[in-house]
């Protein structure tokens, strides 16, 4: 998504072309190596955007549409989450003498599916990335690093979750004498795709002959940038299982097919020429 958040103006050409990977190569090094940097001038305006995906989801699937009308996009908020303790050893350090920054992260997962359990069915939160120095079996650390995924199709929900979660961790740090600190490192609010893209879309279903339903998406697409500057849309197809970010990830032919069959006409109907 970061082509398109360049686009949309989201994001600086400049900080995407520094990101960099654990090995310290960049963007901007392998576009210029690959010869994709490119010189030709972004963000011309565009009559609308259809985007056909698959859905990353059991929904599809479990219903028999064969068509995910996406009506739009939950809101993604991501958080870097440092619990600061007290490098100790950990043979001899007694249990009640440490600040040990495991236990407010342990009272932090608790709560963070507590969270998820009281604002059910729509809510997610994916607490992930842990890591914590020293690198050492026999040490009490001196922090731990985590990052927590949050999203929900709702703007003031979302707020209301930022606050507790925030909330959460300052407890459970200070009650173990730990410090603590948060980072927001991607923020992406709810989108509403255009109504007339989103009619596009299931009118040719529906001349397609196919089972289709409305459905909203809970992963972050190139769309939810795009839809910031012109009208956009997505499709969305059946995947094995609901399977993705996983090796078995998969979809049938005839589901792409179909896919693109919809994209076809809708893209046409947007056009003026179906």
């Amino acid at each position: 998504m970061m082509g398109s958040a360049v686009w949309a103006g989201v994001l600086p050409l400049d900080e995407v072309r520094a990101i960099g990977d654990r090995s310290g190569i960049t963007v901007g090094d392998e576009l210029d190596r690959l010869g994709w940097a490119g010189a030709a001038a972004f963000g011309k305006p565009l009559g609308a955007y259809l985007e056909l995906h698959i859905e990353q989801g059991p929904i599809l699937e479990a219903s028999g549409s064969s068509i995910g009308v996406v009506t739009g996009v939950q809101g993604i908020r991501w958080f870097r989450v440092t619990i600061e303790g007290f490098p100790a050893h950990a043979g001899t350090t007694p249990m009640d003498r440490r600040h040990d920054p495991a236990r407010p992260v342990a009272e932090t997962l608790s709560g963070i599916y507590e969270l998820a359990a009281a604002h059910a069915p729509q809510v997610r939160l994916t607490p992930a990335m842990f890591s914590s120095e020293p690198v050492s079996s026999n040490t009490v650390p001196a922090h731990i690093t985590f990052t927590i995924d949050m999203r929900h199709p709702d703007a003031e929900t979302l707020e209301n979750l930022d606050s507790t979660l925030r909330s959460l961790v300052a407890d459970a740090a200070d009650a173990h004498g730990c410090g603590h600190r948060i980072e927001v490192i991607n923020d992406c609010a709810p989108v509403v795709f255009d109504p007339r893209c989103v009619g596009a879309v299931e009118a040719a279903a529906q001349h397609c002959g196919f089972a289709h339903e409305r459905i909203g998406s809970g992963a972050g697409h190139d769309a939810c940038h795009v839809a910031l500057r012109a009208p956009a849309g997505m499709i969305f197809v059946p995947c094995q299982d609901g399977l993705s970010h996983n090796e078995a990830e998969s979809i049938e032919p005839d589901a792409a097919s179909r896919g693109a069959e919809v994209l076809l006409h809708a893209a046409l109907d947007l056009a003026g020429t179906a």
